[in-house]
């Protein structure tokens, strides 16, 4: 799935009680380790997510620029479906 993404997916887990947002860069949380791919046959998958990785100004500027770069590089691309 998604190795063949051309965009980046973020998971974004959102704690109402405490109102804080956390992130995870989901193809490279798969790369970096492989026994972290998911077997076909499996319904769920259990995610660990940073502390560190709270939804914040900063993070959103990284993902606004992400967006910005693929953009640039699929510019003028063409997308043949067939």
């Amino acid at each position: 799935m998604t190795e063949t993404a051309p965009w980046r997916i973020f998971f974004i887990l959102y704690n109402a009680k405490t109102k804080q947002g956390y992130w995870l860069y989901i193809q490279s949380f798969f790369e970096e380790d492989a026994a972290r791919q998911p077997r076909k046959d499996t319904a769920t998958v259990r995610l660990f997510i940073p502390k560190k990785n709270r939804v914040h100004t900063r993070f959103i500027r990284y993902a606004r620029r992400c967006k910005s770069a693929i953009l640039r590089q699929t510019r003028g691309a063409r997308h043949y479906h067939g």
